[in-house]
């Protein structure tokens, strides 16, 4: 596997600690091998916390009834 062979989908999944591990050791050595990768990983990592972080106070609101009806009617 090289730097060429990894897409956004697999450097997202990679920074959010979602792949396997015989793909994860692959993806180590092109980011510790590639300041390019390596700072993607980072600004994913970046993201997801910043997302969490914003998304976390929704986590306890309750779903509004209008869109689970919604949903149940699809």
């Amino acid at each position: 596997m090289s730097a060429q062979d990894i897409n956004d989908e697999m450097l997202m999944a990679y920074a959010d600690n979602m792949v396997d591990p015989v793909e994860r050791a692959k993806i180590d050595t092109i980011v510790m091998s590639n300041p390019t990768v390596a700072a993607k990983v980072r600004m994913f990592q970046q993201t997801s916390t910043l997302t969490h972080a914003a998304l976390a106070p929704l986590i306890d609101v309750p779903v509004p009834q209008a869109l689970q009806a919604a949903v149940m009617r699809s």
